[in-house]
């Protein structure tokens, strides 16, 4: 066993012989001296992020407010420590049972292993929490079973399975895709529309493999009725891939035109149009790059500023003048793209052009 995981089994039984042992999953950090003696204990053995109490902290004192608060702020379930525990982990290791079914509600595996090769179960202090684990992981199995129903085409068999209280929630084995991503890959918006009103969570998103959740697989390729169909359930258009990527990009790169008009109304209240931390391009930029003149009138009509410019301060007429397509060109000065506008080498959108192109751009 690990050292790491010594030290927190030989806390939790120190713990575990005291007054400060047992749940206490709605209780505030803070809130006593027991909760608070507990946290100052183990504080050396959980992960800290810049002095506030991280999920590990809350999970492993049992402490479901704090918690909530951290997956609002954009914590994850799924998260793991430098040893590879999650907040199950923790919340085992210390005996907490309620916390246990509550991280296991939010969609936490209870298969995961940590850098030892240990799930929670393996770590559990106590016997409600070795139950709460043990629950979990049957009922993990059985919602593996339902996708490879799901995969296999038996439709009914997901139906009689959800009728009978099996979660709509359930991830595969690999844990790269979900039931509602499964289904959404096979097109049938109804049956689709029948798992979201059965409690699917159209933004949950697999752990593992590029994390698509179902807005992503369908603005990949899906229908524009699929894509309605999750925005009006409210999947987020913010959803990001594990490489960054937004929806909207993914479609704008497969040039699904229908689909990126079935999704620009959601990001026309937003600046749809800047690229994201992993530095994925803009749409604008994506659309002109590749030549889909339609899906850039697409985003102009959408609110795209025709005199937006790109990471290195390049006017998007620029960056249309340099790919040779006389078209998009035509299109960006048509929507009143400045001619004169210069990029940081004090240069036009002519100086770049070929000559069929330049005389449109003096």
């Amino acid at each position: 066993m690990n050292t790491h995981v010594t030290l927190l089994i030989a806390v939790v039984g120190c713990l575990a012989a005291g007054d400060c042992a047992g749940d206490s999953p709605d209780s505030t950090l803070g809130d006593s001296s027991k909760t608070e003696k507990n946290v100052e204990f183990l504080r050396p053995f959980l992960r800290r992020a810049d002095g506030v109490y991280s999920i590990f902290e809350a999970a492993g004192a049992g402490n479901k407010k704090v918690l909530q608060k951290r997956l609002a702020e954009g914590s994850s379930v799924h998260e793991a420590d430098e040893m590879g525990n999650t907040p199950m982990h923790l919340a085992a290791a210390h005996g907490k049972a309620a916390m246990i079914a509550y991280l296991l509600r939010q969609g936490a595996d209870p298969l995961a292993k940590n850098s030892a090769g240990k799930i929670p179960l393996d770590l559990a202090l106590g016997k409600k929490t070795r139950e709460a684990c043990a629950a979990g992981i049957e009922a993990r199995r059985t919602q593996m079973k339902v996708i490879d129903s799901l995969i296999a085409g038996d439709k009914q068999a997901v139906r009689a399975a959800i009728e009978q209280g099996i979660s709509p929630n359930g991830v595969t084995e690999d844990r790269t895709s979900t039931l509602l991503v499964e289904a959404v890959k096979q097109g049938d918006v109804s049956f689709v529309a029948e798992l979201i009103q059965a409690g699917a969570d159209v933004n949950l998103q697999p752990a593992g493999g590029n994390k698509e959740g179902a807005l992503i697989v369908a603005a990949k390729s899906g229908t524009p009725e699929m894509v309605r169909l999750l925005l009006d359930a409210g999947a987020d258009i913010n959803m990001r891939t594990a490489s960054c990527a937004y929806p909207i990009q993914e479609a704008i790169w497969r040039n699904r035109l229908p689909v990126v008009k079935e999704l620009l109304p959601a990001y026309k209240a937003q600046n749809f149009d800047t690229p994201n931390s992993a530095g994925n391009p803009k749409p604008a930029c994506m659309a002109i790059k590749r030549g889909f003149a339609e899906i850039l009138q697409a985003l102009l009509e959408a609110g795209l500023n025709p005199n937006d410019k790109l990471y290195a301060d390049e006017p998007l007429l620029t960056v249309a003048a340099k790919t040779g397509n006389k078209r998009l060109v035509e299109i960006l000065l048509n929507a009143g793209a400045d001619k004169k506008a210069k990029d940081k080498q004090g240069k036009m959108a002519g100086d770049y052009a070929a000559a069929d192109i330049a005389t449109l751009l003096q």
